[in-house]
């Protein structure tokens, strides 16, 4: 994989055993939540217990669903606000720390399937910045973002 290489992953009905084993095969250091609301019905996700779960395993997280979350109204409006451009950069200063230091970050949402997810336009403006973006499906199947578009979105 390219040194500018992100993964993103949807947790949807995983249990977070297997989201953990996940992250642990591809060697992700770094998690960066794009969830607007960081809540969710299984208590494993909900923002304060994922992040302790996860620094228990030696991974940061961070939230950025503030400026990359979704449910905005259209998300491709809110694209070209100053909120948006500065949630890209910090995302990128935080996947910076992955390059220089060899670790790995996933970019992560509710849903399995980037397609019915907002994380395809984050996914879509950091490809246009040179970096090669992978959806992790699941904890065998993967896709490059470039692919789900030559596809016309189809996974």
């Amino acid at each position: 994989m390219s040194s500018k290489t992100i993964y993103t992953l949807g947790y949807g009905s995983r249990d977070i055993h297997e989201f953990i084993t996940i992250t642990h095969k591809y060697s992700i250091d770094i998690i960066i939540d794009v969830r607007r609301f960081p809540r969710s019905k299984n208590p494993y996700y909900n923002k304060d217990l994922l992040e302790k779960i996860l620094m228990h395993q030696g991974i940061k997280y961070y939230w950025l669903g503030e400026l990359l979350g979704g449910y905005r109204g259209g998300y491709t409006r809110y694209m070209e606000t100053e909120q948006y451009k500065l949630g890209i950069e910090i995302m990128e200063k935080l996947v910076q720390q992955t390059i220089y230091s060899n670790t790995k970050a996933a970019i992560i949402c509710l849903e399995k399937n980037p397609r019915g997810c907002h994380r395809k336009h984050i996914a879509e403006t950091l490809e246009n910045k040179g970096y090669t973006i992978i959806h992790i499906i699941e904890e065998d199947k993967t896709i490059r973002h470039r692919e789900i578009i030559s596809a016309g979105g189809g996974i």
